[in-house]
């Protein structure tokens, strides 16, 4: 996974930043890496792929509920990042 500060949705913010700020099974453009890449990187740690797919469920899921959750409590925010957030989450449960 990359650091922490790869969280803030940078491309929604600055629409020029291109890049993560670590590969994830090689792949440093932000957007592309897929589930699969998530979890073979994961592998390349050291980790079992079911252990894997577990913690990304577990953290789609907790993501998902902060997003709502913040766009309740920040809606002028919400307005400009929620939409973006949900569908990057959700194109991680593929």
């Amino acid at each position: 996974m990359s650091p922490l500060y790869d969280v803030t949705p940078v491309h929604d913010i600055e629409p020029e930043a291109k890049y993560l700020s670590m590969r994830i099974n090689g792949k440093i453009l932000a957007g592309t890496p897929t589930r699969a890449d998530v979890v073979t990187e994961s592998v390349s740690w050291g980790m079992a792929p079911n252990r894997a797919s577990t913690i990304i469920d577990d953290t789609l899921d907790k993501l998902t509920t902060g997003i709502k959750l913040a766009n309740k409590l920040y809606p002028e925010a919400g307005k400009r990042h929620a939409k973006g957030a949900m569908a990057r989450t959700e194109a991680l449960r593929q």
